[in-house]
C-alpha cells in the first residue's frame, strides 16, 4: 500500500488550475516534483497537505482518505520554503510545538530530534540568530518529531546562498535516506532533484507530464518541452522514419531508437555527448561546420557552431582541450553526434499516467 496516493486531483487557486494529477509515494521513497516556476508544484504540495480543497480527486495517506481532513489530522510533516519558524520561541520550543499541541509532554523525544540533526547546541537560541542552514535543520526537526507518515518539502534550499545550498543538498540527501521517511519534495533546480530523487515527476502548466526514475527521465524525455527543461539541446524538427532514420534540413540522420514515433518529431541531444573531431570520418551523424562562439568556463566550455547545411550544433568540451585546440569563432570543425545520444521526442505534451 502506498504511503501517499493522489488520484485525479483537480485544484483551482485564483486563475491557476491543476489538472488530473495522479501519483504514488512508497515507504522510504523520495519523489521530487520538478518544473519551472508557476507550474503548480507548490499548489499540489499545499493541496496534499490540506491547505487547499480540491475540486475533484482524492488524497490517501496509508490507505486512509484524508481529502476532506484538516492539515493537522493528516499525519504529514511539512517544511515550507521560508521554514515558518516562530520567531519568539526558542529552537526547542519550535520543535516541541507540534507534540505539545497533541498533548505530549515528552521533552526527551524533542531533544533527540535536535541531536539527530546536529543542532542540540542551538536549543535555547531563537530563529533570528540562526544561519539559513541551521533554520532548515530546525524546520526538519519540527516536521519529524511528530512522526509523520510522509514529509512534504517545498523548496527548502532555495533561500540559501549557493555554497550553503550545495553543502546542504548532499547532507539532506543522506539524511532523507537515513530517516527512511517517504518524502514528496518540490524544486525547480535540476541538480537538486537528481541528487535527492528516487523518482522524478515533471510538472508543467498544472499537468504532470512524466514520472519515472532519474535515469529513465533523463534518457527518455516524454516530449520536447520536458527535454529542453532537462537541459537537452533541440536540433530541430525532423521527419522520423522508424526504426533508425530521421530526415532534417536535407540531412539523413541515424537514431538508435525512435521509440515508436513516426513522422514529425524533435531530435534532441546533450551537448556533452557531442564529439569534436580532429578530422572527418565515415560514420553516421558526422557534420562539418564552423565555430560561431565559444563560452569559456571551468571545467567545461561551450562551443557553438553551425554546420554547412545551416544546422546549429552545441558541444561541451573540457576547457583545456578548447584552449589547446584553439577553438574559436571562425575555426572549421567536424562534429559527431553518436546515434545512441540522439533522442526522439514528441512535439505535443503527453500527460503521465500516474
Amino acid at each position: 500500500m502506498p504511503v501517499l496516493e493522489v488520484r485525479d486531483l483537480c485544484v483551482r487557486v485564483g486563475t491557476f488550475e491543476l489538472h488530473d494529477v495522479s501519483l504514488e509515494l512508497e515507504e522510504g521513497e523520495v519523489l521530487v516534483l520538478l518544473g519551472p516556476s508557476g507550474a503548480g508544484k507548490t499548489v499540489l504540495l499545499d493541496t496534499v497537505a490540506g491547505f487547499h480543497r480540491p475540486r475533484a480527486g482524492r488524497v490517501h495517506v496509508s490507505g486512509t482518505d484524508v481529502t476532506l481532513l484538516p492539515p493537522e489530522q493528516r499525519r504529514l510533516g511539512v517544511v515550507f520554503q521560508e521554514y515558518a519558524l516562530f520567531p519568539h520561541m526558542s529552537v526547542l520550543e519550535n520543535v516541541s510545538f507540534g507534540p505539545r499541541a497533541r498533548g505530549s509532554r515528552d521533552a526527551s523525544r524533542n531533544r533527540k530530534a535536535l541531536e539527530r540533526l546536529g543542532i542540540a547546541h542551538l536549543a535555547d537560541r531563537r530563529p533570528g540568530s540562526l544561519s539559513g542552514g541551521e533554520r532548515q535543520r530546525v524546520a526538519l526537526a519540527r516536521a519529524l518529531v511528530t512522526e509523520p507518515r510522509a514529509l512534504l518539502l517545498d523548496e527548502p534550499l532555495s533561500a540559501l546562498d549557493a555554497p550553503t545550498r550545495d553543502e546542504l543538498r548532499e547532507e539532506l540527501a543522506a539524511f532523507l535516506e537515513d530517516s527512511g521517511t517517504a518524502t514528496l519534495y518540490v524544486t525547480h533546480d535540476r541538480a537538486e532533484a537528481f541528487v535527492l530523487a528516487d523518482r522524478v515527476g515533471l510538472l508543467f502548466d498544472g499537468r504532470l507530464r512524466q514520472v519515472g526514475e532519474v535515469a529513465e527521465v533523463l534518457q527518455e524525455p516524454r516530449d520536447v518541452e520536458v527535454a529542453a527543461f532537462l537541459g537537452m539541446e533541440v536540433m530541430g524538427i525532423a521527419n522520423v522514419v522508424p526504426p533508425h532514420r530521421a530526415e532534417l534540413g536535407g540531412l539523413e540522420l541515424v537514431v538508435e531508437d525512435a521509440r515508436g514515433i513516426t513522422g514529425p518529431a524533435a531530435l534532441c541531444y546533450r551537448a556533452e555527448d557531442v564529439v569534436i573531431l580532429g578530422e572527418g570520418r565515415e560514420a553516421p551523424n558526422v557534420f562539418g561546420g564552423r565555430v560561431e562562439r565559444v563560452i569559456h568556463s571551468i571545467p567545461l566550455s561551450r562551443v557553438e557552431a553551425r554546420t554547412r547545411e545551416g544546422l546549429a550544433i552545441f558541444a561541451s568540451a573540457f576547457a583545456r582541450d578548447v584552449l589547446e585546440r584553439d577553438l574559436r569563432a571562425g575555426v572549421e570543425v567536424v562534429f559527431h553526434v553518436p546515434p545512441a545520444s540522439l533522442r526522439v521526442a514528441r512535439l505535443t505534451p503527453e500527460v503521465a499516467d500516474g
